[in-house]
């Protein structure tokens, strides 16, 4: 899921943190109906967002951003490129052909960014501090892993081209028929790793990611600045302040608080 980096991120920012409110649609309280409540829930599986969680691939989205906008004589700013953070590529089409000005249709909008992402990323992507760490201390641990991301199946494919492990499989944004904020990507991960949502970790960086992950079910790491009103949310700058037993400890709690609370 998207999210800028450098002046448009809010984890490099030195202001006083805020609070984010939660999306109120029906979409945030949409939950899977397998939570389970007894004994036996533990974690088993990490679910992984892609833009600026996994890889920073942030900084190409606005450089792509630019140069296509410059074309129509629009100067691309921080607050279109932070309208334009988590997706869908659907919302982000729509946005970009009303700034343009022009009578493209908005397909044509995603089409052209895409292929200049694609361009960019035959140099590959850099991974987020702290992420090659966790992933490999899940899996030497037995934690099944699913990348989840609102990109297109192309932009997925190279960026899993160019990584160091690999992941159980991933679903794109071309796979569902509802991407984030709607939860079916997440919850399709879940079923495909035959795990409870409950067991699942969600790692995500942006509003519409984590709000996507929260409507799972599942407990939600938001690597922000923002805090968000939610029992299931728990926030951290930068995922080398998570070790893997720290989060086993995260989950742990959260499945004493939430999980085994919840009515059956």
């Amino acid at each position: 899921m998207r999210n800028p980096s450098g002046s448009l991120s809010p984890r490099n920012s030195n202001s006083t943190q805020s609070r984010a409110p939660l999306q109120s649609s029906s979409i945030i309280q949409k939950r899977s109906t397998s939570m389970p409540t007894n004994e036996s829930v533990s974690l088993e599986a990490l679910l992984w967002d892609m833009d600026g969680t996994l890889v920073d691939t942030e900084p190409l989205w606005v450089e792509c951003e630019k140069e296509l906008m410059a074309g129509f004589g629009y100067q691309w700013g921080e607050a279109d490129a932070l309208h334009c953070i988590g997706g869908p590529m659907e919302r982000v089409e729509l946005y970009l052909r009303e700034k343009s000005g022009s009578n493209h249709e908005p397909s044509w909008f995603g089409h052209t960014l895409v292929e200049m992402m694609l361009n960019r990323l035959t140099q590959g992507a850099p991974l987020r501090p702290g992420v090659q760490e966790l992933f490999a201390d899940s899996r030497e641990a037995g934690l099944k892993t699913a990348l989840v991301s609102a990109s297109r199946r192309s932009v997925v494919d190279a960026v899993l081209s160019s990584l160091p492990f690999e992941f159980d499989f991933s679903i794109s944004a071309s796979e569902v028929s509802r991407s984030k904020p709607d939860p079916e990507s997440y919850l399709t991960a879940s079923r495909r790793l035959a795990t409870s949502i409950s067991s699942c970790v969600v790692i995500e960086d942006s509003k519409v990611g984590i709000s996507s992950g929260l409507a799972s079910g599942a407990m939600v790491i938001g690597v922000t600045d923002e805090i968000f009103d939610h029992e299931s949310f728990h926030g951290v700058s930068d995922l080398r302040s998570l070790p893997l037993a720290d989060l086993r400890s995260r989950h742990s709690d959260w499945v004493d608080r939430v999980v085994r609370k919840a009515p059956a």
